[in-house]
């Protein structure tokens, strides 16, 4: 959903009713070729259905309708150069489950199908220290969202394209903000990574439709919110309204909704370090939820969250494990007695060391720098204190190990998905339809269900 732009064409001929002659007059077409008799319609056809190629993607001026799905935003955020930030999705808001989430929680992205009640002109508030892009583009809500919260986090590591358009743009106006983020193809490329070539026809034709309501008589009622769509004839007066995502955010001691639609952001309240900022966005959210509590409308609610990398992930790996090689040769030296089965196979295992992109002489390198430090296993008492302490050491390698796993998983997943929502069967499907055609499949079937 989005602020239109009225782009009007004159393709008329600008010499049309000048007695001057052209300058460079246009050269006569041949008249003995006749173009439209050599363009094949199959071929044609067979042409627009094929599956988008990576410079059409990139290349493409539109933004595709994005669905709320974590992977989708991970992608994004890893493509922007976004460090340190992972999205997850919500299936409640109460205390206990916003706990499990990884610490801190940077913001939240809430999506809902708009209503008239979300149709109203919002009063401009002062909000100097917010970063707020108003939404400009068709179908640009999502990122629009993500950005109104990354932006508002100055520790975090955003990367240098990202940087240098904050930067750029902090002194304008949310409009203007706006604009130039729709207009900065390496966002909007990022955006449209997802697209398949459907996609960029439902757009498309979409912008056509919408073109052509505006060029409708002024006495024709317009149509009251962009990217929404009239239900039934035009006699009724229900609507159905797009999808839209807002995005909810601390910034300072307050909680902002920013709404790219909205004129500005809409301070929430205030909240102390003893209280959570989502405690102040929640009635917010529980408020849109149930006012179509008995609507068909679905909800969907993400969450920006710390996450640790995998280089992170790996070194602690590689620690860990040192710290039980360390403590596994004081044992065997001083404790010969304590049985030491429970030793991490990764530690004499080359193959399960790969997994984690480590070698023998990272965790050796290790080792020595552990050594250096004070050792906790010459502090114990007795052998028993010395085999609970090396169990501790193995349950945190473990540990490490299944976290880094984890992340790779999760990775490996996102990629899977996008993978899944950029394959497009139009061309398949096409060919197929038309195999059956020529065996008279479709015409049976037609004449069966008439």
């Amino acid at each position: 959903m989005t602020n239109w732009k009225k782009l009007s064409l004159n393709l008329k001929n600008p010499d049309a009713g000048m007695a001057t002659p052209r300058r460079n007059p246009k050269r006569k077409a041949n008249s003995d070729t006749n173009y439209t008799a050599d363009i094949d319609q199959d071929r044609l056809l067979e042409e627009s259905l094929k599956p988008l190629t990576e410079e059409e993607r990139a290349s493409w001026p539109g933004w595709i309708e994005l669905e709320s799905e974590p992977s989708f935003f991970n992608i994004m955020l890893q493509d922007l150069g976004i460090k340190d930030v992972k999205t997850h999705e919500l299936f409640s808001l109460d205390d206990e489950s916003l706990a499990l989430l990884p610490q801190p929680i940077y913001g939240l992205i809430f999506l809902f199908q708009y209503s008239a009640s979300d149709d109203v002109v919002r009063e401009k508030e002062e909000s100097k220290d917010v970063w707020f892009a108003n939404q400009t583009s068709v179908n640009a809500c999502a990122t629009v969202a993500l950005l109104n919260i990354i932006m508002n986090h100055k520790t975090l590591n955003i990367g240098p394209q990202l940087d240098a358009f904050y930067k750029e743009t902090l002194p304008i106006e949310p409009p203007l903000r706006g604009y130039k983020l729709s207009e900065y193809s390496f966002i909007r490329a990022i955006h449209n990574k997802f697209a398949r070539r459907m996609d960029h026809l439902l757009s498309d034709a979409s912008l056509q439709e919408e073109s052509t309501k505006r060029k409708a008589p002024k006495f024709r009622r317009k149509t009251p919110l962009l990217g929404m769509k009239r239900k039934g004839s035009r006699k009724k007066t229900n609507m159905q309204y797009a999808y839209h995502f807002v995005a909810y955010v601390p910034v300072g001691d307050a909680v902002y909704e920013l709404d790219g639609l909205k004129t500005s952001p809409l301070k929430l309240g205030q909240f102390t370090p003893s209280v959570p900022w989502t405690s102040i966005a929640r009635p917010q959210i529980q408020a849109r939820m149930l006012e179509h509590e008995e609507s068909e409308h679905s909800f969907n609610l993400l969450s920006l969250c710390s996450n640790t990398s995998l280089e992170t992930l790996r070194a602690k790996v590689c620690e860990t494990l040192a710290s039980v090689s360390l403590a596994s040769g004081y044992i065997k030296q001083n404790a010969k007695d304590i049985d030491l089965t429970n030793e991490p196979v990764e530690l004499h295992d080359f193959e399960k060391l790969a997994d984690f992109k480590l070698t023998k002489d990272d965790i050796d390198i290790s080792v020595q720098q552990l050594s250096t430090k004070s050792n906790d296993l010459e502090e114990a008492t007795t052998p028993d204190d010395s085999y609970i302490h090396w169990l501790h050491l193995v349950e945190n390698s473990t540990a490490a190990m299944a976290s880094y796993r984890q992340e790779v998983l999760d990775a490996v997943q996102d990629q899977h998905r996008v993978s899944n929502r950029q394959k497009d069967y139009g061309f398949a499907l096409h060919k197929w339809l038309s195999i059956l055609a020529d065996k008279g499949v479709l015409e049976g079937l037609v004449e069966s269900s008439s």
